[in-house]
């Protein structure tokens, strides 16, 4: 699972260390955290993406 602030996005995997994500719209400026959570854990990039 992909998730931009706790919001599911769509994803698809590449490789072992590639994601192809569909980045939601977001109504407001400002950075958002992605999480990718696997079988192994779940990891979470803090103001990871930027909306401009």
């Amino acid at each position: 699972m992909v998730t931009f602030n706790d919001a599911p996005v769509q994803y698809s995997i590449q490789s072992d260390t590639v994601l192809t994500v569909v980045v939601p719209p977001n109504p407001a400026a400002g950075t958002v955290d992605i999480t990718v959570t696997t079988d192994s854990g779940t990891s979470t990039l803090t103001s990871a993406y930027v909306y401009v």
